[in-house]
């Protein structure tokens, strides 16, 4: 199951959280055919730091109306991974492939080789609908 339909199917909300400008956020949304795909686009350019500090997925969480602790960042670098678990997200690493064995991502909840392992993962995480797995997911 993509992740996409993962979400919808779990009626999590998407936002995406970066450290990216918002107009090559906007670009890449437009590019990528996602536009109207995530409930909140948030960039850190109108925070006053970048990740590593957390700003950004705090301010993605309080977008979409839920605790960050309810929040599952998606992340492929290093300061993602730190400002994620610096705001109290799950995070989900997926590093790219040659930064797989870099030892900084063990601080990540859990580290997938591709995005397409993302739902399974969660499903583990969370079980089956116990009502304490996440509110929405920042990838």
């Amino acid at each position: 199951m993509r992740l996409r339909a993962f979400a919808q199917s779990h009626k999590l909300p998407l936002a995406v959280a970066s450290s990216s400008h918002m107009v090559l956020l906007n670009a890449a949304i437009e590019g990528l055919g996602l536009v109207g795909r995530f409930s909140h686009v948030i960039s850190a350019e109108f925070e006053p730091y970048g990740k590593p500090h957390p700003g950004v997925y705090i301010s993605a969480a309080a977008a979409l109306g839920v605790p960050p602790e309810r929040c599952v960042a998606l992340e492929d670098s290093v300061n993602g991974t730190l400002a994620a678990k610096a705001a109290k997200m799950v995070c989900i690493a997926v590093p790219e492939a040659h930064n797989l064995a870099d030892p900084r991502f063990a601080i990540a909840d859990v580290k997938l080789t591709s995005l397409a392992e993302v739902p399974q993962a969660m499903t583990e995480l969370w079980g089956r609908g116990d009502g304490s797995g996440p509110a929405a997911v920042a990838p």
